[in-house]
C-alpha cells in the first residue's frame, strides 16, 4: 500500500554548535535591555511574560547578530530540505524572558509563513517546555495511536540551549507554565514567503 502525508505541518529541529562561547554575552545584553524597554504582548493573557515583542526588532541589533545568522542558515536548510522553490525574508525578531510562573497561552503567528524559535539560556530538564497543537485537534473521531506520533494531539520540545524549532506560523503552540526558578530565554523569528525562486 502506498501512503501519501498530505497537508502536512513540517516542525524542525537544528542546534547551533556554537552556542556555549555566545550565551553569557547575549545573556547579559538582554537582561540590560530589560530593564530599559518596556514589555510587549498587550493581548497576550500570560501579561507577566516579558516579551520585546512590536517594542524592540532584534534583527536590528549587531549583538544578535551571530544567532540570527544560524537561524537564517537554518531557514534556508529547512526550505531546501522540503524542496520548497520560494524565497523567505525575516521580518520580525524578538526575545522573551520567562520567570517563575510564567507561560504563554496557545497562538499562532497567522501573519506570516515560517516561525522559529530559539532557546538562548534554558534547563532542557527543569524548564518549561514548548508545545504544538495538531491543527483540528479535539474532534471526536480523530484518528490516534499511541505507537505514531504523527497521530498525537499535541507534540512538545524540551528547551536544549542553543536548539531552533523552525514551523509553519500557522500552527499553534504554547509555553506551559514555568516551575522552575530558573531564568529562561528564547529568541522568536516571524519570515514571509517572497516571490519564486529562479531554478
Amino acid at each position: 500500500m502506498n501512503f501519501n502525508y498530505l497537508f502536512p505541518s513540517v516542525v524542525a529541529r537544528d542546534i547551533f554548535d556554537e552556542h556555549n562561547k555566545v550565551e553569557k554575552d547575549l545573556v547579559n545584553h538582554i537582561m540590560k535591555l530589560k530593564k530599559e524597554i518596556k514589555s510587549g504582548g498587550k493581548k497576550w493573557i500570560s501579561k507577566d511574560t516579558y516579551t520585546t515583542l512590536n517594542e524592540y526588532d532584534i534583527i536590528k541589533d549587531d549583538k544578535f547578530g551571530v544567532i540570527n545568522d544560524f537561524v537564517m542558515k537554518s531557514i534556508a536548510n529547512y526550505i531546501n530540505g522540503l524542496n520548497i522553490n520560494y524565497d523567505f525574508n525575516c521580518v520580525s525578531g524578538w526575545f522573551n524572558v520567562y520567570g517563575k510562573n510564567d507561560f504563554q497561552e496557545y497562538h499562532n503567528h497567522i501573519d506570516h509563513t515560517l516561525s522559529a524559535i530559539y532557546f538562548l539560556k534554558s534547563d532542557e530538564n527543569k524548564n518549561a517546555k514548548l508545545y504544538f497543537k495538531r491543527p483540528f485537534a479535539n474532534r471526536i473521531n480523530d484518528i490516534k495511536s499511541d505507537t505514531n506520533v504523527i497521530f498525537d494531539e499535541r507534540h512538545y520540545y524540551k528547551p536544549v540551549p542553543g536548539s531552533v524549532i523552525i514551523f509553519p506560523a500557522s500552527l499553534e503552540h504554547c509555553v506551559e507554565r514555568e516551575n522552575s526558578n530558573i531564568t529562561r530565554i528564547t529568541m522568536a523569528y516571524n519570515f514571509n514567503m517572497n516571490n519564486k525562486s529562479e531554478v
